[in-house]
């Protein structure tokens, strides 16, 4: 398989400097022991091992002070680690003891992955606060796809827009979608990805799931997941999904919190506004890979994007999110949202920095757009004064076009193609 560089490398080295463990959490087959295998080979010599083999798995869960004890003094790849919980406690351990026998060279001595969010596991993070960077890795980026620099959320706050003269080619964007998921997928035919899809939706069941909770319905989950697919980009209403699959409102809560839990859908949270507004409170769902939402929904995305149908615009909408998911993931500083305010009146996405600066994003499906795209924008800037920085409405055009102060259409591929360059400012 073409080798395909991550963005996320650079962090992974930088925290191995900077903390004794490096935890790179993410959804399965999204690419992790690719990539800890690939830096353990290259950039940081390590042993590697793997939870999956279940030898080594059952030695760890025997003894898991005996087995971590056996990395004292040399650097390794703990792959799937969250098979084996009990062996974070015993990693403090060898961490602290690390740090008081060799405080110059305790860092960079465990590369951990994990395909279930570790803070499901409340008191094991808890334990490696300050001893641990943790590192969230999604499938393949528009960016990581194209090669591309994939600066747009930054871009955006700093209101400076680079691109090289002709870099908007009107890609395709439905092959783009099915480029941009698991890495085993990229380049391959539709046949293929229907069957490996239906695969990975059966594993997420079968093991992931499984392992994380004891649950009693399990024959629920597919149902489940099929009906946050048919619902994604819209509204969570949980008592009324929970009736369509015939589930009690609580079981339906802890089950979806478990498809976050190992990474299949994210509920994106409203933004509020302290003006006084009348505001939707209830968060979106989103799925973390859009060729995995299509699937379960049926849908053929080339079909839906020749129709330019209303399924189409939420193909696309899921999208957009996933990219600008990936781009801040790992950036503490920045927070996504949806802005809907109980008049109707919204924006898909908003970012917000911690010091309170807000960006919009609309995404249409149209080739061209007019100032009536923009109504959801003008209000968010109008609610936010100052603290607003920028809108963009992402269409399928191929030209940025200013439309009023801080306002611009902006094409699909700024998603991926747009770098952040200092001196060149577009006002």
């Amino acid at each position: 398989m073409t080798h395909i560089n991550r963005a996320l490398k650079r962090e992974v080295l930088q925290g191995l400097k900077d903390f004794p463990a490096v935890f790179i959490n993410g959804p399965r087959q999204a690419g992790k022991s690719t990539l800890a295998r690939h830096i353990s080979e290259k950039d940081w010599p390590a042993i590697y091992i793997t939870f999956d083999d279940g030898l080594i798995r059952a030695a760890a869960e025997n003894d898991p002070l005996g087995f971590a004890r056996k990395f004292l003094d040399k650097p390794v790849v703990i792959d799937e680690v969250q098979r084996v919980p009990q062996l974070f406690l015993e990693l403090k351990h060898i961490i602290d003891e690390l740090r008081h026998q060799k405080p110059d060279n305790a860092n960079g001595r465990f590369l951990l992955t994990g395909s279930s969010n570790i803070m499901s596991y409340l008191k094991l993070a808890d334990a490696l606060v300050g001893r641990m960077r943790v590192l969230n890795l999604y499938p393949l980026s528009a960016a990581e796809a194209q090669d591309a620099p994939g600066e747009f959320a930054a871009s955006l706050f700093d209101k400076k827009f680079f691109y090289e003269e002709g870099v908007f080619r009107k890609t395709d964007p439905a092959q783009l979608i099915a480029d941009s998921t698991f890495p085993v997928l990229y380049g391959k035919g539709e046949s293929y990805a229907a069957t490996w899809l239906a695969d990975y939706a059966g594993t997420i069941v079968q093991r992931d799931i499984r392992e994380l909770a004891d649950i009693e319905k399990a024959r629920k989950i597919p149902d489940l997941m099929n009906i946050m697919a048919a619902h994604c980009t819209g509204l969570l209403n949980e008592a009324s999904l929970a009736r369509d699959i015939r589930l009690n409102t609580m079981t339906f809560r802890r089950y979806r919190s478990l498809l976050e839990s190992v990474f299949v859908i994210t509920l994106l949270p409203a933004w509020h506004s302290n003006k006084g507004l009348r505001m939707t409170k209830a968060p979106k769902i989103f799925f973390n890979d859009t060729l995995l939402m299509a699937y379960l929904r049926a849908t053929n995305v080339k079909h839906e994007a020749a129709a330019n149908s209303k399924s189409w615009g939420q193909v696309l909408e899921n999208f957009v999110f996933t990219e600008l998911l990936k781009q801040i993931a790992n950036n503490s500083r920045v927070k996504l949202h949806h802005f809907r305010t109980q008049d109707g009146k919204e924006v898909d996405f908003v970012l917000e920095r911690a010091d309170g600066d807000i960006v919009g994003i609309e995404v249409k499906s149209r080739h061209t757009i007019d100032g009536g795209s923009f109504a959801g924008l003008n209000f968010l800037k109008e609610t936010c004064g100052k603290k607003f920085r920028a809108g963009a409405v992402l269409y399928a055009g191929d030209k940025i076009v200013p439309f009023g102060e801080n306002l611009y259409a902006m094409p699909l591929e700024s998603l991926w193609r747009m770098r952040v360059e200092p001196q060149l400012t577009l006002e």
